[in-house]
């Protein structure tokens, strides 16, 4: 007898019809998904979408630098990061091409390389990439571009930016006047370009300094038939600046010379009113005066073996020459270890001493602090006064606080971790800037 299965064609339809409406299910979730998506691109963010491409027709991109002024221990530059602009453009959201190139023509300067390489790049690739039209745009091409398209900016902003576009054009065109008087103009581009308005409004402790040396800048012009002239000479000074060849002198300030150490320092202009600085003593008072004390014995004990400290009798400040007596703080000097090699007499009666004129010798910088120096008379306008001396202590609190290993924050070379302690000296590894020896009070544990 025969065993045939028979088949269930109502179990099988119930089956069949069960995985029809999971899968129509399925279908219908994605739609739904799908349509959700295009009315969120095309609906409420649709405006955000069209602004972005209107912002890619034509896009100067800076490239940021990865990082800032690389220097040497004698502080010269070694490596500087600049922005770069490019200019960028993408062919399917031009209409004309041509009208288009003819345009950015009349606002940067376009070499038929350039325009060549673009149209290269028009035929091989797809037009909906950003195609490369020139690099290496200055601030100045950068800013005409963003005048004309306005992408970007504010309306102040774009106004802003088109006055100084023009500032430019002008200042141009009266340099280039056969009677343009140079020094006037360079000091109405100051003013007019908002340079000097700047300063004067910025409240940091060194804005009264950028002042004075722009109104030098503008006095040192007087020196030179024109600008061009000017600008050669510093060009000169500046390629004799990277000349590496032989031996060179260091040149920096007291407050960049933290932390460094040489065989021998040069400290020019300690003069009264100049170091310490009457605009210092003006608007600070005994405070002023007790910070230029401590910036003078930063000064002095950079040096491992000798350092020389110069003055000036006469001066020429602002175009005009002034008489000037040596800063107080050369009193304080200890005697002992001082060599002067000033003329006696050269200043009257006013200092008198051992010292060639320069006054009584007092150890006013010995030991870790400065102890207060003996009072100083003054001769002025036929009538002897005393003037008070004050009290201005280094504090050297950072020696032993640091350990072989420990990771420190220098403020010009950056993190690292410290190899050697010798005292309040550190040697440390930079993670930039490699392997340097400072002082203890200039850095900090992080």
């Amino acid at each position: 007898m025969l065993d045939i299965p028979l088949r269930d064609y109502f179990r099988e339809t119930r089956v069949f019809t069960s995985r029809l409406a999971i899968a129509i299910v399925v279908v219908l979730l994605m739609t739904l998904a799908l349509v959700a998506r295009l009315v969120y691109l095309q609906i409420i963010n649709h405006r955000h979408f069209a602004t972005l491409s209107q912002e890619n027709r034509i896009h100067p991109r800076p490239i940021p630098p990865v990082r800032g002024r690389i220097f040497d221990r004698n502080g010269l530059v070694l490596a500087e990061n600049l922005p770069v602009f490019t200019l960028e453009i993408i062919p399917e959201q031009v209409a004309d091409m041509s009208v288009l190139l003819e345009r950015l023509a009349g606002i940067v300067q376009l070499r038929p390389r350039d325009i060549e390489n673009f149209k290269k790049q028009l035929r091989r690739r797809p037009h909906f990439e950003s195609l490369t039209l020139r690099t290496h745009l200055n601030d100045e091409e950068a800013a005409r571009i963003a005048v004309e398209t306005g992408e970007g900016l504010s309306k102040r902003a774009a106004r802003a930016l088109g006055e100084l576009v023009a500032g430019f054009d002008r200042w141009h065109a009266e340099l280039g006047a056969a009677d343009a008087d140079h020094v006037e103009i360079a000091g109405r581009i100051l003013d007019e370009s908002g340079y000097t308005a700047m300063w004067q409004a910025d409240k940091a402790p060194d804005a009264p300094g950028r002042l004075e040396n722009l109104r030098e800048l503008v006095q040192a012009l007087e020196e030179f038939e024109n600008l061009q002239g000017f600008l050669e000479h510093v060009s000169l000074v500046m390629d004799n600046a990277t000349d590496e060849a032989g031996a060179k002198v260091s040149i920096m300030t007291l407050h960049g010379a933290k932390g460094l150490e040489y065989p021998a320092i040069f400290l020019p202009g300690w003069e009264d009113g100049l170091f310490p600085s009457q605009r210092t003593m003006d608007e600070t008072g005994i405070k002023g005066l007790e910070e230029e004390r401590r910036l003078a014995y930063v000064g002095l004990t950079r040096a491992r073996r000798k350092a020389v400290v110069s003055f000036a009798a006469n001066r020429r400040i602002h175009g005009q020459w002034q008489s000037s007596l040596p800063s107080r703080f050369i009193d304080e000097l200890p005697e002992d270890h001082i060599e002067v090699r000033t003329a006696a007499g050269l200043y009257g009666p006013t200092r008198q001493g051992s010292r060639g004129g320069l006054g009584e010798g007092v150890a006013g910088f010995g030991g870790a602090g400065l102890k207060p120096p003996k009072r100083r008379r003054r001769r002025k306008r036929g009538e002897t006064i005393q003037e008070p001396r004050f009290e201005a202590k280094f504090i050297d609190g950072a020696e032993g606080a640091f350990k072989k290993g420990d990771r420190v924050f220098h403020q010009k070379f950056g993190y690292g971790r410290i190899v050697a302690v010798d005292g309040g000296k550190l040697e440390i590894a930079f993670d930039k800037a490699g392997r340097k020896k400072v002082m203890a009070d200039y850095v900090k544990k992080v």
